[in-house]
């Protein structure tokens, strides 16, 4: 699976899908296809996919990886899914959708306590979502949100954030 992210990591998605499957094959072939690593796959198989705008194929895949994440009760790894459920029904222009489940996510990172780069990408998502809707003042707080996290990481997106912010 570090392979196959780093693969992801350099925008070489299509590459990465079959070292992402292969390790799926490897937990399926152990009998551990059930298991929180096969949640894990299922879903950065998904963003792969998503990031390649193969959006309907991404979202069998994360359907897939949120029933196997909610079986085995891992709150932070459901609130990544559904950060990525709401980044590919973005990516459909389907943007009700994107924001529900970004807002799942939101719920549940709120529980686990993490202010991180998969909250800043929620955030992201949802302001992104509710500026495509016209819903401007609720796009500004979700990306206001999203800023200090993404300053406080380096992230290079905060300069983006900052831009739709003046």
């Amino acid at each position: 699976n570090y392979l196959a992210v780093n693969v992801h990591e350099q925008g070489r998605f299509a590459e990465a899908i079959p070292y992402q499957q292969a390790a799926l094959d490897i937990l399926a072939e152990l009998g551990e296809q059930r298991t929180r690593m096969a949640g894990i796959l299922l879903n950065n198989i998904a963003d792969s996919l998503r990031c390649l705008n193969r959006h309907e194929q991404a979202l069998g895949y994360l359907e897939q990886a949120l029933v196997i994440k909610q079986e085995v009760r891992d709150t932070f790894e459901i609130s990544i899914t559904e950060t990525t459920v709401g980044q590919t029904y973005l990516g459909l222009g389907r943007y009700e959708d994107a924001i529900r489940h970004s807002q799942r996510a939101l719920a549940l990172q709120d529980e686990t306590a993490r202010d991180n780069t998969i909250r800043a990408d929620t955030l992201c998502t949802l302001g992104t979502a509710l500026d495509c809707l016209g819903r401007e003042a609720q796009a500004r707080e979700a990306w206001q949100d999203a800023l200090p996290i993404l300053d406080r990481l380096r992230d290079p997106r905060a300069a983006a954030v900052r831009d739709k912010l003046t």
